[in-house]
């Protein structure tokens, strides 16, 4: 019985030494490292991006007060000219 009990707990500490296999597990490591380059090169873009945005932003701001104002000046011009006759 002592042999048994022996037998078990040897083969259970054999079992359960190592979880996954050094294979594996550096497999995993490498994509994780993979995975994490690529994180840092899509935050990249992303900023990238949020800058262009931010740009065109900023232009369509300028474009759209300067056509409002070419409206304004447009129909001023029309009021004038409708006024003198």
């Amino acid at each position: 019985m002592k042999k048994q009990v022996v037998l078990f707990f040897l083969v259970s500490v054999l079992s359960f030494n190592s979880c996954v296999s050094t294979k594996v597990f550096n497999d995993l490591e490498a994509r994780y490292s993979e995975m994490k380059i690529n994180r840092n090169a899509l935050i990249k873009y992303q900023d990238s991006l949020q800058q262009a945005f931010n740009a065109l932003d900023k232009n369509w701001y300028k474009t759209s007060t300067y056509l409002k104002r070419s409206r304004d000046s447009v129909s001023i011009g029309l009021e004038q000219i409708t006024s003198v006759e």
